[in-house]
């Protein structure tokens, strides 16, 4: 069966109800199962390349020091005083056994690249980003994927004055005839892992409607033709939700930590 590379972008895992936990407070209860995964935390030992604001290659450098841990331990409780379905360490550790494996049952080639946002450092306001996304996608990097030497680990540096932060934006902009392109396929698909707000668009009174210049919404245009092919979808729930995107169309799978269930393919729209 031939592989088809594809562009693959999740949310990042259920994070922590009650605030993250800071590098200051090593011995958390609350990161006993994940330093289990990641020993080191919070220095990933993790061959990675940071991207600035202009999608060029800034710097090559490892260990990666992170300022916070936030994926939740437990399944934290819901409002309603229902528990959520998953911990979001357990997504994690789940795309990081399985990914692999479901992508090719579905019919995509192995992951070469993988691009989420730089946790090392700090926005321009001085805030600190966001550590979930990395954090998702960090049992996957640091499993088969980082044996192979052609594989790629692009960091962009946080910058959360903007609804897409500008390293990101840009390579969204190249043509992917360059190789700074989101869309230039490292020899097999690409990982893109990412928050709500860049994914989707910000809360508005406790809601999320869908904003097409969001990254999602970019990338609709790009491979769909319209920036607007997903506003009556869902929006992505975190560690779940998967969009497969190839040539002239995408397919949306639910990823319950074992397998993916295909929700429904979206075609290009016919100009």
């Amino acid at each position: 069966m031939t592989l088809t590379n594809s562009l693959i972008v999740i949310r990042h895992g259920e994070d922590l109800n009650e605030g993250w936990v800071n590098k200051s407070d090593p011995d958390n209860s609350q990161l006993a199962n994940w330093k289990i995964t990641a020993p080191e935390w919070p220095d990933y030992q993790v061959k990675h390349t940071v991207v600035d604001e202009k999608g060029n290659v800034a710097s090559t450098a490892s260990p990666l020091t992170v300022f916070q841990h936030g994926l939740s331990d437990v399944p934290q409780e819901n409002k309603d005083g229902t528990k959520k379905e998953f911990a979001g360490e357990i997504q994690a550790k789940c795309l990081g056994v399985n990914l692999a494996k479901c992508l090719e049952d579905n019919g995509y080639a192995k992951v070469t690249k993988v691009v989420t946002k730089n946790t090392s450092v700090k926005n321009p306001n001085q805030k600190e980003p966001t550590p979930n996304p990395f954090d998702t996608v960090y049992p996957f990097i640091n499993g088969d994927f980082k044996d192979a030497g052609s594989n790629k680990v692009l960091l962009i540096n946080p910058d959360n004055s903007n609804l897409i932060d500008p390293g990101l934006a840009s390579m969204i902009g190249k043509d992917e005839s360059d190789a700074g392109s989101l869309y230039n396929f490292n020899g097999g698909s690409t990982l893109l892992c990412w928050d709500a707000e860049g994914l989707w668009g910000e809360k508005v009174k406790k809601k999320r409607p869908y904003d097409h210049s969001s990254i999602l919404g970019k990338i609709s245009e790009k491979y769909l033709n319209s920036s607007y092919s997903l506003e009556h979808e869902a929006a992505p729930a975190k560690g779940k939700t998967v969009y497969c995107f190839e040539e002239s169309k995408v397919t949306i799978y639910s990823f319950n930590g074992n397998a993916l269930s295909k929700i429904k393919t979206i075609p290009r729209k016919q100009p």
